[in-house]
Protein backbone atom coordinates (compact mmCIF):
# COMPACT_ATOMS: atom_id res chain seq x y z
CA UNK A 1 0.00 0.00 0.00
CA UNK A 2 1.02 3.40 -0.84
CA UNK A 3 2.09 5.65 2.35
CA UNK A 4 0.59 8.48 1.57
CA UNK A 5 -3.16 6.78 1.01
CA UNK A 6 -3.53 7.35 5.05
CA UNK A 7 -3.05 10.79 5.05
CA UNK A 8 -6.44 12.84 4.67
CA UNK A 9 -7.34 15.90 2.49
CA UNK A 10 -7.67 19.03 4.70
CA UNK A 11 -10.40 20.83 4.46
CA UNK A 12 -10.93 24.15 6.11
CA UNK A 13 -14.77 25.89 6.43
CA UNK A 14 -14.19 29.75 6.19
CA UNK A 15 -17.42 31.79 6.70
CA UNK A 16 -19.70 28.83 5.65
CA UNK A 17 -17.46 27.81 2.24
CA UNK A 18 -14.89 24.96 2.12
CA UNK A 19 -11.57 24.95 1.53
CA UNK A 20 -9.12 22.03 0.66
CA UNK A 21 -5.08 21.02 0.75
CA UNK A 22 -5.25 18.32 -0.76
CA UNK A 23 -2.69 15.67 0.93
CA UNK A 24 -0.11 15.96 -1.82
CA UNK A 25 0.42 19.58 -0.89
CA UNK A 26 1.45 19.12 3.24
CA UNK A 27 3.14 15.63 2.65
CA UNK A 28 6.15 14.59 1.18
CA UNK A 29 8.92 11.61 0.73
CA UNK A 30 11.89 12.41 0.44
CA UNK A 31 14.21 10.18 -2.01
CA UNK A 32 15.05 8.18 1.13
CA UNK A 33 11.23 7.33 1.86
CA UNK A 34 11.24 9.43 4.86
CA UNK A 35 7.77 11.17 5.02
CA UNK A 36 7.71 14.94 6.31
CA UNK A 37 4.32 16.83 7.19
CA UNK A 38 4.33 19.96 6.06
CA UNK A 39 2.39 21.72 9.14
CA UNK A 40 3.66 23.72 12.00
CA UNK A 41 2.47 24.45 15.47
CA UNK A 42 3.24 26.43 17.89
CA UNK A 43 2.00 25.37 21.73
CA UNK A 44 1.27 29.46 22.62
CA UNK A 45 -1.43 30.04 19.02
CA UNK A 46 -4.48 28.08 19.34
CA UNK A 47 -5.12 29.11 15.64
CA UNK A 48 -4.50 27.70 12.30
CA UNK A 49 -2.18 30.35 9.85
CA UNK A 50 -2.50 29.19 6.73
CA UNK A 51 0.41 29.24 4.75
CA UNK A 52 2.06 27.98 1.34
CA UNK A 53 0.20 24.66 1.46
CA UNK A 54 -2.85 26.82 1.06
CA UNK A 55 -1.90 29.58 -0.85
CA UNK A 56 -0.72 27.48 -4.30
CA UNK A 57 -3.85 26.41 -4.56
CA UNK A 58 -5.77 29.67 -3.94
CA UNK A 59 -5.75 32.92 -5.59
CA UNK A 60 -5.98 35.25 -3.16
CA UNK A 61 -7.10 39.18 -2.29
CA UNK A 62 -6.57 41.25 0.45
CA UNK A 63 -8.67 44.25 0.95
CA UNK A 64 -7.14 46.15 3.77
CA UNK A 65 -10.11 48.83 4.09
CA UNK A 66 -12.91 46.25 3.70
CA UNK A 67 -10.90 43.90 6.03
CA UNK A 68 -11.83 41.29 4.15
CA UNK A 69 -9.95 38.07 2.06
CA UNK A 70 -11.27 36.73 -0.99
CA UNK A 71 -10.46 33.50 -2.51
CA UNK A 72 -10.85 31.51 -5.70
CA UNK A 73 -8.92 28.33 -6.91
CA UNK A 74 -6.19 29.17 -8.85
CA UNK A 75 -5.48 28.12 -12.56
CA UNK A 76 -2.37 26.10 -11.56
CA UNK A 77 -4.28 24.58 -8.61
CA UNK A 78 -3.70 21.02 -7.70
CA UNK A 79 -6.25 19.10 -10.04
CA UNK A 80 -7.24 16.74 -7.52
CA UNK A 81 -8.68 20.36 -5.97
CA UNK A 82 -11.43 20.18 -8.22
CA UNK A 83 -12.35 16.52 -7.45
CA UNK A 84 -12.52 17.43 -3.83
CA UNK A 85 -14.84 20.16 -4.03
CA UNK A 86 -17.03 18.21 -6.16
CA UNK A 87 -17.08 15.41 -3.38
CA UNK A 88 -18.59 17.67 -0.60
CA UNK A 89 -21.44 19.49 -2.91
CA UNK A 90 -22.64 15.85 -3.61
CA UNK A 91 -22.78 14.92 -0.02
Amino acid sequence: TDDMEIFPDLVFNINGKSYFIPKENYVFKTNNNIIIIGIMSHPTMHFWILGLNFFENYYTVFDQENQQVGFSISKHANPRLEELRKQVENT
